[in-house]
């Protein structure tokens, strides 16, 4: 049989690990306040053990924690700054070639968020298609 890691439950137990002595507790001191047995606690640390929602519900309160951050905690986190090149940052040109339209945010966040740099020459005209209806459109000029 073929194992689906889409399939298989979130592990825990470095999350719970990180969370527990980052809050100076011991795993006596951590069962105590969630309820959950001693002997329970090391096994879900050490990924032996998969913990019923109930018990993740209790570790959660017990450590302040939503409980969807210790099941999404063995997720690698994605970087806080990305830095791009200038030359690999993608453009477009109004067919005029007065208006040049640089993409600055992420392919990740198209259509949530997006943000561009747009230089227009004197004459330059950009038409593009409409948003999405309830968007926000916000605009800094910068002039010389």
């Amino acid at each position: 049989m073929t194992r689906n890691p889409a399939v298989e439950p979130p592990k825990v137990g470095n999350t719970l690990a990180e969370l527990r002595q980052s809050r100076a507790l011991s795993l006596d001191e951590l069962s105590r306040l969630a309820g959950v047995s001693k002997s329970m606690l090391s096994q879900i640390e050490r990924n032996q053990a998969n913990p019923t929602v109930a018990v993740v519900w209790r570790l959660a309160n017990a450590l302040g924690v939503p409980l969807g951050q210790l099941l999404d905690g063995e997720r690698p986190a994605l970087p806080a700054i990305t830095t791009v090149a200038g030359h690999a940052t993608p453009s477009l040109r109004s067919p005029d070639g007065k208006c040049e339209l640089r993409i600055l945010g992420p392919i990740e966040l198209a259509g949530q968020f997006e943000w561009y740099e747009l230089t227009v020459q004197p004459g330059g005209r950009l038409e593009s298609q409409a948003h999405e209806p309830g968007s926000r459109e916000h605009l800094t000029v910068l002039g010389d």
